[in-house]
């Protein structure tokens, strides 16, 4: 009787480590899947973080495009009588590519 005791103490004991296994599994999923979910949401706050930025940028450099726009007018209009009008629409061109090229990298 004494032997079966023991045998029952030892399946009773190896329930236990299974179930304890199995516990200690399932809580280890939850908390990698916790983490998934919280990589991500940081990731999408990262995304909306850059494009909040890239916008603030792309408003700015347009600012700054219709400033110089409006400062190559008003220089145009001084010289206008200086230079031929292919002379001026070849610069604003230029200007322009740069403007296009600069706003191309963000």
């Amino acid at each position: 009787m004494a032997n079966q005791d023991f045998i029952d103490k030892i399946r009773v004991a190896e329930a236990e480590a299974k179930r304890l296994r199995a516990d200690a599994r399932e809580a280890s999923a939850e908390k990698r899947k916790e983490a998934r979910l919280e990589a991500d949401r940081f990731v999408d706050q990262a995304y909306k973080d850059a494009q909040i930025e890239r916008q603030e940028v792309m408003q700015e450099a347009e600012a700054k495009y219709r400033e110089i726009l409006a400062e190559v007018s008003q220089e145009a209009k001084e010289v206008e009588g200086d230079a031929d009008a292919e002379s001026v629409k070849q610069a604003a061109n230029v200007v322009a590519e740069r403007i296009v090229t600069l706003l191309g990298n963000f």
